[in-house]
C-alpha cells in the first residue's frame, strides 16, 4: 500500500529527527548523490534540506520563498502487507525486511526516472521539464499508532530537483500524484517477488495486493487494530482519498517503545492468541526470461490495451502484466516498449500500426474513399483490415519524385511517421514514405 502527504519543513524536522536508530534512515536519489548525500541522515543535513538548503547550510537551493509555508517534501509512505510484517518481526525472519526496503527502493528509482519534473519560467511561458533525479529521505518504522506489528518506509521525496543547467528548482510531484495507487501496486509486485523467492506462498489480493498463504483472516485481523479503526470510520464502498482523509483525522499521538519491547510483546501476543507463524519454504533464484518469451507476454499486454483504446500508456500495460501475474520486470516494460517497431510513440501515449490503419479506414469509410497504403503497410495492417485497402505501389518507391506522387490525386493515407505532402481536391493530406513502415 502506498499513501502520501505533503508536509511543511517544521513538521518533517520534528517528525523525522525523533527516537530514530541506526540502519533505520538512508538518502536515495540521483539528487540526493549530486549533494553529497548518502547512507544514514545526518539531522542537521536533514534540517537544512527540509528547508531548502544546502546540507551544510551555507546557501539556498533553488528560490528561498517563505520558510514556514515552503512544502519540505512529500511523505511516500510504502506498508508492507500485515503477513510480512507478522512473519519479519514476530517471526523474526529479517530477509522481509530487507525484501521490503528493496521493493521500495526499486519503485523510487521507476518514479525518478519516470516522473521527476519541475517547472522553469522562460520568456514568461512555464514549461514542465523532467528531471530524472529525486533527493529521497527514508525512514523505517515497525508499528502502527496502536502498536500492531506494521513494517513501513515513510520515503519523503524533498521539493528539490536538479535541471541540467545545473541550478536546482521545485519538485513538482503532480505525476506521483497522479499514479500513486499504481504505484503502490508496483510496490507489491516488487514485494511479493521477492517473498516468493524466499520461500514462501503468495495468496493474490485485491488491487495487486497480497498476503503470504498459510495465515487465517482473523489472525491478521487481530493484528490489524488500526487497520479496523479507519474502516470503521468509512463505508463499505469508500475511496482510498477517503480512507486516507479518515486515517490523518483518526492518527493519535505515537508513543515511543523500543524495538525489543514491541517485538517481545507482539511474541507474548501471538502466543495467547493461538497465531502460528508461517515459515519459509526453499528458496528460489528468478530465472531471467529470454527476450522472445519476454515479447510474447509484452505482445498479450499490448493486445489487451489495443482492445481498449486506440492509444494506451506504459502504466496501463504495467497494469495489465501485474494483474496477470506475468514475470515482467516492471522497470523493463517502457524499454521494451520503445524498442517495438510496432509501436508509434504519441506524447507519453503509445498507439499500435494496425490502430491507426483502422482509425484512417473508419475516416476514409466516411469519406467514401478507399484507403489506399504502400506495400509494405498494407502487408503489416491486419487481415480483416486488408479487403478494405488498396495497394499503392508507387508509395513503396522512397525515391518517386513529389511530381509522380502529385498524380495520385485522392489518396488517403495515415498521417504518422511524417511523409510528404501530396494535393488532392479536398486539401493536402501527408503520405508516409516506404520506411515508415518498414519493420525489417
Amino acid at each position: 500500500m502506498l499513501t502520501a502527504k505533503n508536509c511543511q519543513a517544521s513538521t518533517a524536522v520534528q517528525y523525522f529527527t525523533d527516537d530514530y536508530e541506526r540502519g533505520q534512515t538512508r538518502w536515495f536519489g540521483k539528487g540526493a548523490s549530486a549533494l553529497g548525500l548518502k547512507g544514514e541522515i545526518d539531522p542537521e543535513s536533514f534540517e537544512h534540506i527540509c528547508y531548502g538548503r544546502s546540507p551544510d547550510g551555507t546557501k539556498y537551493l533553488g528560490t528561498k520563498g517563505n520558510p514556514d509555508k515552503r512544502r519540505a517534501g512529500t511523505d511516500f509512505t510504502f506498508s508492507a502487507p500485515k503477513s510480512v510484517s507478522l512473519t519479519t518481526l514476530v517471526g523474526g525472519d529479517t530477509r522481509l525486511e530487507n525484501a521490503h526496503r528493496l521493493a521500495v527502493e526499486k519503485t523510487l528509482a521507476l518514479i525518478e526516472e519516470r516522473y521527476a519534473q519541475t517547472r522553469i519560467t522562460k520568456n514568461k511561458l512555464v514549461a514542465d521539464v523532467k528531471t530524472s533525479n529525486l533527493v529521497v529521505a527514508q525512514f523505517d518504522h515497525i508499528e502502527s499508532r496502536e502498536l500492531d506489528p506494521h513494517l513501513h518506509t515513510h520515503a519523503l521525496v524533498m521539493n528539490l530537483t536538479q535541471a541540467e543547467n545545473g541550478k536546482w528548482y521545485a519538485n513538482n510531484n503532480d505525476l506521483i500524484f497522479q499514479n500513486k495507487k499504481h504505484l503502490g501496486t508496483i510496490y507489491q509486485a516488487y514485494l511479493a517477488a521477492e517473498v516468493e523467492q524466499l520461500g514462501y506462498g503468495i495468496e493474490p489480493r485485491p488491487h495487486g495486493m497480497f498476503e503470504i498463504k498459510g495465515y487465517k483472516l482473523e489472525n491478521l485481523i487481530e493484528f490489524s487494530k488500526r487497520r479496523m479503526q479507519i474502516l470503521a470510520q468509512c463505508p463499505a464502498n469508500s475511496t482510498w482519498q477517503t480512507r486516507e482523509d479518515s486515517w490523518d483525522r483518526t492518527r493519535k499521538h505515537k508513543e515511543h517503545i523500543s524495538p525489543a519491547e514491541l517485538k517481545a510483546r507482539w511474541q507474548q501476543e501471538a502466543s495467547d492468541l493461538g497465531i502460528e507463524i508461517v515459515k519459509a519454504g526453499v528458496p528460489t533464484v528468478a530465472q531471467p526470461l529470454s527476450l522472445a518469451i519476454a515479447q510474447k507476454y509484452l505482445d498479450d499486454a499490448i493486445a489487451r490495451c489495443s482492445e481498449r483504446s486506440v492509444d494506451f500508456r506504459v502504466e496501463d500495460i504495467e497494469k495489465f502484466v501485474i494483474a496477470q501475474r506475468l514475470p515482467l520486470d516492471i522497470a523493463d516494460i517502457k524499454s521494451l516498449c520503445d524498442a517495438r517497431p510496432d509501436l508509434i510513440k504519441l506524447d507519453r501515449n503509445y498507439t499500435t500500426i494496425n490502430a491507426q490503419i483502422q482509425a484512417e479506414v473508419s475516416d476514409s469509410a466516411a469519406d467514401g474513399i478507399a484507403l489506399r497504403l504502400p506495400q509494405r503497410a498494407f502487408h503489416q495492417a491486419e487481415p480483416r483490415l486488408r479487403e478494405r485497402i488498396q495497394v499503392e505501389p508507387l508509395l513503396d518507391n522512397v525515391n518517386e519524385s513529389e511530381a509522380e506522387l502529385d498524380k495520385q490525386e485522392g489518396v488517403k493515407v495515415p498521417t504518422y511517421g511524417g511523409g510528404v505532402k501530396v494535393p488532392t481536391h479536398g486539401g493536402d493530406v501527408c503520405v508516409p514514405t516506404s520506411r515508415n513502415f518498414d519493420n525489417s
